[in-house]
């Protein structure tokens, strides 16, 4: 799984930045906070199979928000090519469980010498995910819209709500056969603040 992420990660540099080589542009690192809707799945299955597993067992916490840095390079055209780490997820209390989506990201800004221009993103994603009860991940795409303001100034902000369709598969305790599994979407929706550098 990890070695077709990779190998697409390196077809996509490569046959989308082969042309523009020659073109100017700048790198650009947005950095901020994120509210992700799947994170309270997570926190749900991975509760429910500490309680079918142990007696005595209180709650497992979380918080659904996390850091996000989507780094990128964008040319004079508008068009870029980023990554993103996050937003990061981590779980505490009875469990251990610890996530972050890595995505690769083709981004389209429509008015790059504007101060206010709205932006388009999509790629591919994939979880790196460590901790209790972990069984696989799978590899999803990624979209997103999102508006940057005061680009005519050294620290920009961003504004942006997402899909992330890349899954983790849990163990399901909560079955009678113990093979079963259930496959959650760790971030879902997300809705982005961010500042541009």
């Amino acid at each position: 799984m990890r070695k077709l992420f990779l190998s697409l990660t390196l077809i996509a540099f490569m046959i989308l930045a082969g042309p523009f080589t020659a073109a100017a542009g700048e790198w650009r690192i947005p950095f901020g906070v994120a509210y992700v809707n799947g994170a309270s799945e997570v926190f749900d299955q991975l509760e429910d199979n500490v309680r079918a597993e142990y007696t005595g067992v209180e709650s497992t916490e979380g918080i659904p928000v996390g850091l996000t840095l989507q780094p990128y390079y964008e040319f004079d055209s508008g068009l870029g090519l980023g990554f993103g780490f996050g937003p990061f997820t981590y779980v505490f209390g009875d469990v251990d469980y610890f996530s972050v989506p890595v995505n690769v990201c083709l981004r389209y800004a429509f008015m790059p010498k504007s101060p206010v221009t709205p932006y388009i993103r999509a790629g591919v994603s994939m979880q790196l995910v460590n901790g209790d009860y972990v069984e696989d991940r799978n590899i999803g795409a990624i979209g997103a819209l999102g508006l940057e303001l005061m680009r005519d100034r050294g620290v920009s902000l961003g504004i942006e709500a997402g899909y992330d369709s890349s899954s983790i598969e849990f163990e399901d305790l909560t079955t009678a056969d113990p093979t079963d599994t259930n496959e959650i979407k760790p971030v879902g929706f997300m809705l982005s603040i961010l500042a541009v550098f």
